[in-house]
């Protein structure tokens, strides 16, 4: 079974299944495994939907992202395994008609000193001199996990000591910084 599994039930047991408390613009599943499913940000801008393609385009991206693990032992010394999650397509919808557009991004946040990175579906959407952004499919890996083995991204667990508000403050600030290049 995945580290994950393990964490997961070390933390189920010392929390009595609680999930972490979020703000109340962001959504967690509920059930066994509770994890961060969505965050939305409403502000006002009076951009127009050229100007928040180009915002959008211009803070976040789709790179590919290198992982790696030491959990290979071969005697007494351990060998690096390293695998690349790889990124993709930008935009997966630009909808001129609706003003509605939809992209992937992957942002690197720091966390006990340690690089992780978080993976999302983007979808901005504008109505009435505010603009909405709806993060989904929301997921996380560790760029590397030592001496564990890096089972790359997974959803954003809620339980106490999972991710998911370490995400959401990340995932607030993206929108800071597509809001700010909206209001310029």
């Amino acid at each position: 079974m995945s580290r994950w599994f393990y964490c997961a039930l070390v933390v189920l047991i010392a929390s009595g299944c609680q999930t972490i408390e979020l703000p109340s613009n962001a959504s967690v599943t509920t059930g066994d495994r509770p994890y961060l499913d969505k965050a939305a940000f409403t502000y006002k801008s009076s951009a127009d939907f050229s100007k928040r393609k180009i915002c959008v385009a211009d803070n976040i991206q789709n790179r590919s992202v290198r992982l790696q693990d030491s959990s290979l032992m071969v005697g007494t010394r351990g060998i690096t395994r390293q695998s690349v999650e790889p990124g993709g397509e930008f935009f997966k919808l630009i909808d001129e008609k609706s003003e509605t557009l939809i992209a992937t991004g992957v942002e690197a946040y720091t966390s006990m000193f340690l690089t992780r990175f978080t993976k999302f579906d983007l979808k901005s959407t504008s109505s009435n001199g505010s603009t909405m952004l709806v993060f989904s499919n929301i997921t996380w890996a560790q760029q590397s996990t030592g001496y564990l083995m890096n089972d790359g991204f997974n959803p954003a667990s809620a339980l106490p000591g999972g991710p998911a508000a370490e995400i959401y403050e990340t995932l607030s600030r993206v929108s800071d910084k597509i809001k700010s290049c909206e209001q310029q």
